[in-house]
């Protein structure tokens, strides 16, 4: 049996009329009920690519011949043990005739590529072949502009006035001059030249020699202004600490053993009673 692959129902390969060896061929089958209801569809049974073998078979709808699919781009046989039989079958017609074999081979050529062929119907691709070729001569302008030179604050400024007059500026037509400088209404100039122009010839490599440096000497600043942090803050920290470790030295007076109260700066415990024993032994 076999299941449609659009409605999933199963029919007996009898009843489609399809021979049982022809199973293992199909790559999507649809039911002749399916076929029926839907005639604006189009709908089909597929068939995969049958073993070459079995195609150059004596009798290819026989049993013995292979009805097994190829592998498609792999091989046209549908295993190596299937194209090995078959080319033993080719050589042993020849008989061992190698002049025969030899003749039949002779003007065999070898395939140097397989060309495909397209032709372009398509209005949309016709357009966009027609845009590029109207396009093209524009690369081959110099193309040196005078806003690559702008700083920060300029840059900021032009594209406030570009925001504001972009309609304008769409609707104005520039006229082309392909040895003239344009000027712009912001008496902004471009060249519009050849592209190896004399006067701006590898402007491309400068500019981009400048903003490398540009960058290299941003670099350096970021980096030399991070030391002046590091050594600001390890200043900061040298200062605070011993200051802090001085206050929680010397936060108290000293308390000695007898209970009596002393300054600071005294340095000593006065000791109850030794000084007016020493004076009572010296009388006796």
């Amino acid at each position: 049996m076999i299941a449609c692959d659009r409605c999933d129902e199963w029919y007996h390969t009898q009843c489609v009329d399809m021979p049982d060896l022809e199973v293992d061929l199909v790559d999507q089958f649809i039911c002749p009920v399916c076929i029926l209801n839907n005639p604006n569809h189009l709908l089909k049974t597929t068939y995969k690519q049958r073993c070459w073998a079995g195609l150059r078979h004596p009798n290819p709808l026989s049993p013995e011949a292979c009805h097994k699919p190829a592998r498609g781009a792999f091989s046209k046989y549908c295993s190596d043990d299937c194209g090995v039989r078959f080319m033993q079958i080719r050589i042993s017609e020849w008989g061992g005739d190698k002049a025969a074999l030899w003749e039949a081979v002779k003007d065999a050529e070898k395939r140097e590529a397989v060309v495909v062929r397209c032709r372009l119907d398509s209005d949309a691709d016709n357009g966009t072949i027609q845009g590029v070729g109207r396009h093209g001569p524009a690369f081959e302008q110099c193309g040196w502009d005078q806003r690559l030179c702008f700083g920060d604050t300029e840059v900021v400024e032009f594209g406030a006035d570009v925001l504001e007059t972009y309609e304008e500026e769409q609707a104005r037509e520039v006229k082309e001059d392909e040895d003239a400088m344009q000027v712009d209404e912001v008496n902004e100039w471009w060249c519009k030249g050849k592209k190896k122009c004399d006067r701006h010839a590898g402007w491309q490599k400068l500019r981009l020699a400048e903003v490398e440096f540009e960058k290299e000497m941003l670099d350096a600043g970021l980096e030399r202004l991070t030391t002046q942090e590091r050594k600001i803050r390890k200043r900061m920290e040298d200062v605070i600490i011993p200051n802090a470790q001085r206050s929680s030295a010397g936060s108290g007076p000293l308390q000695p053993l007898n209970g009596e109260i002393l300054p600071n700066d005294s340095g000593k415990i006065r000791e109850n009673g030794t000084k007016g024993k020493k004076r009572k032994a010296e009388l006796e």
